[in-house]
């Protein structure tokens, strides 16, 4: 793109101080739009012929293997996320997500020695870092204000050079009607936004780019983990999920309570809380780790917007929707 000269201002953004991840992680960095177009890379970059996928994901991650002609075996999860495959062949590739970044160091461990060709999808643990000699797969619109974003980061990598940038200029309307009238008025915006990555490869757009150079990464991390702490002091009490006290990259506070209504109760009182992966409860037995986490767990918000009052208030909120 040649530059230009003149015209209007365009948005005012702080001086670049870079993204998180950089050369200095000694390894190869791919920006590109969504994890999906990472997990895309990764396949085309190792050559896979098999891939192992969780059944507690996303329906669309296996669309772009799927794409690629790639044969998709599905597994279980044991209650500590450790793969249970079935069928697995040392050839084979495997991808394992670091759920809502509460996977201890030993099970990371464990998963990469057991799994030498291995994707791991950290889309939930923006902060975790990555691991030499596998795929790593980052998602900076979860953790992030922005409305693409991702990183594919390895030893070495090719370079990509076929995709074309991403423009997410059109999608932007979402993030600034937030602002301005609330979380909820971007709602549909937002879900429009989301669903145009079906299918869509390619690299990271500029502004997203410009903007994750802006960044204030420490204080993120930082006020994100008070959050999180603050939460499990108020609520350990009733939380069935084993929750990992010493992981510094939490997606959500995962709160596991076996009342069926209870996500209801709370977006009706402006709590929003996703049901990520509701397809399994009619999919996967009723007993099965899986489906219980699926109907029953609720993420709730600890990002950076928020501060210790802000959580307080929601904690509150979640009590008297327990006790009502």
């Amino acid at each position: 793109m040649s530059k230009e000269y003149g015209g209007y201002l365009p948005l005012e953004l702080p001086k670049t101080t870079g993204h998180y991840f950089t050369d200095e992680i000694g390894g190869s960095i791919l920006k590109l739009n969504s994890g999906r177009t990472a997990f895309y890379c990764a396949a085309l970059d190792s050559g896979m012929k098999r891939i192992h996928l969780p059944y507690f994901t996303c329906e669309s991650t296996r669309h772009p293997f799927d794409e690629l002609g790639i044969e998709v075996a599905e597994y279980f999860i044991d209650d500590n996320f450790m793969p249970n495959l079935m069928g697995y062949s040392q050839s084979d590739y495997v991808l394992w997500t670091n759920y809502y970044g509460n996977c201890s160091q030993d099970i990371i461990d464990a998963v990469v020695k057991s799994y030498p060709n291995l994707i791991v999808d950290n889309c939930h643990a923006f902060f975790s870092p990555p691991i030499e000699g596998v795929y790593n797969c980052y998602s900076a619109r979860k953790f992030f204000g922005v409305n693409d974003g991702a990183y594919l980061i390895k030893s070495s990598l090719s370079s990509f050079d076929h995709l074309q940038i991403d423009k997410s200029s059109t999608y932007f309307q979402h993030l600034i009607d937030q602002i301005d009238s609330g979380t909820n008025s971007g709602y549909l915006a937002s879900q429009i936004n989301e669903n145009r990555f079906l299918g869509s490869y390619k690299k990271m757009s500029r502004l997203t780019e410009k903007i994750l150079g802006t960044i204030d990464y420490e204080h993120i991390r930082f006020r994100r983990r008070e959050n999180f702490l603050k939460y499990h002091q108020t609520l350990q009490h009733l939380n069935l999920f084993s929750i990992n006290l010493n992981s510094q990259t939490h997606f959500y506070y995962p709160f596991l309570f076996e009342q069926e209504n209870l996500r209801y109760k709370l977006i009706k009182k402006k709590v929003y809380n996703p049901q990520w992966w509701r397809h399994l409860i009619e999919k996967l037995p009723e007993t099965s780790f899986e489906s219980r986490l699926a109907k029953f767990t609720i993420l709730l918000p600890l990002d950076q917007r928020y501060d210790s009052q802000d959580v307080q208030e929601v904690c509150e909120i979640l009590l008297s929707c327990v006790e009502s």
